[in-house]
């Protein structure tokens, strides 16, 4: 609950929606109803905030025994680049520094089920009945993100053809691939020898 503290107060300072807050059996979860292309730099403070308040509460409680190991346990396991745990969010935040935001997405979802598959492995080998079914949870909820992959590649696209956004640098794009634009950049698009900046191109596209 502490950890979630962090990232509501960070999502508070940027006005950030909060739409629910979950308590799992391995952690908690914060659900926000917010666009895709949010500043890189805010999603990663409101992500990092988590374990920084989680390792100011375990400091606080140091001299507890179990809380110390509940404090290991919980944070190296939400440090794991695993969909939904925040070393997921960190690697994609990571990647959309320097890919586009599709192959960011794809190899984030594919990092995470190689994890999964290999600690599943690993827990059936030691029979721990309880980390099984932590792992098949989130093995199904990775499968529902690898199904939703084409609805969240368009969803970004077309948030920037009616939002404001204020993008970094440009980036040049030959052709009309609208699926290799970035999070973090505003685009232009060589079509013919001739440059249509990014709306011009999602409006054509999807008939806006």
């Amino acid at each position: 609950m502490f950890h979630e503290l962090g990232h509501v107060l960070g999502a508070i300072y940027f006005n950030w929606n909060i739409e629910r807050i979950l308590l799992l059996p391995f952690g908690g979860l914060t659900i926000f109803n917010e666009n895709i292309n949010k500043p890189i730099k805010e999603e990663f403070i409101i992500c990092i905030l988590g374990p920084i308040f989680q390792i100011i509460f375990y400091y606080l409680m140091r001299t507890s025994f179990e809380i110390k190991n509940i404090h290991y346990n919980l944070l190296l396991f939400n440090l794991l680049p695993i969909v939904p745990l925040d070393g997921s969010k960190l690697l994609n935040l990571l990647l959309n520094k320097i890919l586009s935001f599709k192959n960011s997405l794809i190899i984030t979802n594919m990092v995470s089920l190689f994890f999964l598959l290999s600690f599943i492995f690993l827990t059936i080998i030691s029979k721990k009945i309880l980390l099984i079914l932590v792992f098949v949870f989130l093995v199904f909820n990775n499968i529902n993100e690898l199904k939703k992959t084409k609805y969240i590649i368009n969803r970004f696209i077309l948030e920037r053809s009616y939002n404001h956004l204020n993008m970094g640098k440009i980036k040049y794009i030959n052709g009309d691939d609208l699926t290799n634009m970035y999070r973090n950049k505003r685009h232009i698009f060589i079509i013919n020898k001739k440059y249509y900046i990014e709306k011009e191109i999602i409006r054509k596209r999807f008939d806006l």
